[in-house]
């Protein structure tokens, strides 16, 4: 995946299409891949606001910043 450069960018995106938040998508709505098109699926809110938490912990302690790639596993 690649991270979107700015928050303006996906939630924009959400507007075109995503639901309103609790919901969980992927592709991440921060990443160029994700947007209008991705699979969402509703979650609690409390789930929801953890997930962003620890996505954006993801980014800020790998230092992924806009453009760049990083990969998804899932185990």
């Amino acid at each position: 995946m690649q991270k979107v450069a700015k928050r303006s960018t996906y939630e924009s995106w959400r507007r075109g299409g995503m639901p309103s938040p609790p919901c969980d998508e992927y592709p991440f709505a921060s990443s160029e891949e994700g947007g209008s098109s991705v699979r969402g699926q509703w979650v609690p809110r409390v789930e929801n606001n953890s997930q962003g938490g620890t996505l954006s912990n993801f980014y800020t302690y790998n230092q992924v910043t806009s453009g760049d790639k990083f990969r998804v596993e899932v185990k």
